[in-house]
């Protein structure tokens, strides 16, 4: 089983000044970069493979299935137009961070939201865009680990689910721990969130850990995504490098 590894970038400041970081082969970028005339990969991270993450930037999709249709028909354009840009800057996947937590708590949320993420995989499925489901860990998603794999099942098409994985709240490995035993075919992409600013690391014990739940799927070899935060700055990028090589 091969890990593939890659880095969050949350801000524009300071990356043209980043090494070339070789052990991370895959990019993830706010949405709103694509499409807009300020946004360009160093070009020493031309052949790193890109993934476009939504779960920032269009804050609404959290409330969309209760909007009135002027607004959808307004983020199905927008989510569009992203879809669209992503794939000019050659962008390998999308990902979408709905309310989980209160769509499997209600049924009629969770009825709403299928068809609001219907229409989504349907964009992105025009575009020929993977499209995955960001559960945050720990979270209620992960702790209802049956009740979401009933929500994901009733979906009928193919979406892959990234871990949004905060390691240092309390709760997270053993909530990851249950969710990975439960999931077991869909615990195959990570993203680690911390705050390098604020002193968070990860340290060489903590990142084994994560990796002993990660397997390898029908989709795919798993990934890890290192996400610093903000401020995060270029020895935090070389470690996160380091952790890579040694995870290979």
């Amino acid at each position: 089983m091969k890990i593939h590894y890659g880095v969050s970038i949350n801000s524009d400041s300071g990356v043209n000044d980043l090494p070339d970081l070789p052990a991370l082969e895959l990019v993830e970028v706010p949405g709103d970069w694509c499409g807009s005339a300020e946004f360009a990969l160093p070009r020493k991270w031309r052949r790193k493979k890109l993934w476009l993450r939504n779960s920032d930037d269009i804050r609404f999709f959290r409330s969309l299935p209760d909007a009135g249709s002027g607004v959808r028909q307004e983020f199905y354009r927008l989510f569009a137009k992203r879809c669209q840009a992503a794939v000019t800057a050659n962008a390998g996947c999308c990902s979408l961070a709905p309310d989980l937590e209160y769509a499997l708590n209600e049924p009629d949320p969770a009825a709403k939201l299928h068809r609001t993420l219907g229409v989504c995989f349907g964009i992105a499925e025009k575009c020929r865009l993977p499209l995955t489901l960001e559960v945050r860990i720990p979270g209620t998603a992960a702790a209802k680990t049956a009740d979401f794999l009933r929500f994901k099942h009733a979906l009928l098409y193919p979406l892959r689910t990234i871990c949004a994985i905060h390691p240092h709240e309390p709760g997270a490995l053993e909530a990851l721990e249950t969710f990975a035993g439960d999931c077991k075919f869909d615990c195959d992409i990570f993203r680690v969130c911390f705050d390098a600013a604020s002193g968070n690391y990860l340290s060489d014990n903590l990142f084994n850990k994560l990796r002993q739940f990660l397997r390898k799927s029908g989709f795919a070899d798993p990934v890890i995504i290192f996400d610093p935060g903000y401020g995060a700055d270029k020895n935090t990028y070389l470690e996160l490098n380091r952790l890579a090589e040694c995870g290979k």
